[in-house]
């Protein structure tokens, strides 16, 4: 499959094309299938400070609810984390929070002005990010566009890249993911 090679093995898929693209059903498939890796109650935890105790920097930046979040989001991670992770880990880290943020953005509900935050810290084991919105949340195995709509892979690309993800939606609504971590 074209696409990024991501950190923890296959391919980050940047676009999909053929019979991937036209069946919609197979992301909510492919979702239901990683259901295991799914975790809903394990959020929160950077925005409430209960992560792990090795993290060696936390990110916390407020970013408008509007479209140009996600390019806000790549410079905060670049500039924050950047000289921390390596090029390849790094590009699949802002693929990942871009897909996030966009999904907040178009999805949550939000009104001009109101805002979202991009929580990510780096341990030397692995890396997290949340996107925690006030919107309304989502049924995460029920994603995905309409037949021959453009979009409707972020959380599929999601799925496939991190070594974890999870939904939640007791306050609010936050999504997350990590990356387990094999520094050289």
């Amino acid at each position: 499959m074209p696409g990024l090679r991501s950190p923890v093995g296959g391919y980050l898929p940047v676009a999909l094309s053929g019979e991937d693209a036209c069946d919609r059903r197979a992301i909510g498939d492919a979702l239901t299938r990683h259901a295991e890796r799914l975790e809903r109650s394990f959020a929160y935890h950077l925005a409430r400070d209960t992560w792990l105790p090795s993290a060696v920097v936390k990110v916390k930046e407020e970013l408008p609810a509007a479209p140009g979040a996600a390019p806000l989001a790549r410079d905060a991670i670049r500039a924050e984390v950047g000289a921390r992770l390596g090029e390849e880990e790094l590009e699949v880290v802002e693929v990942l929070v871009s897909e996030l943020v966009t999904n907040a953005v178009a999805h949550a509900g939000l009104d001009a002005g109101d805002s979202l935050v991009l929580h990510l810290a780096v341990a030397p084991e692995r890396l997290r990010v949340e996107v925690c919105d006030g919107g309304v949340g989502f049924e995460p195995t029920a994603v995905g566009g309409r037949d021959g709509a453009p979009g409707g892979y972020g959380l599929l690309m999601v799925d496939r890249a991190a070594s974890r993800w999870g939904v939640a939606t007791d306050d609010g609504n936050c999504v997350w993911f990590e990356l387990d971590r094999h520094p050289a």
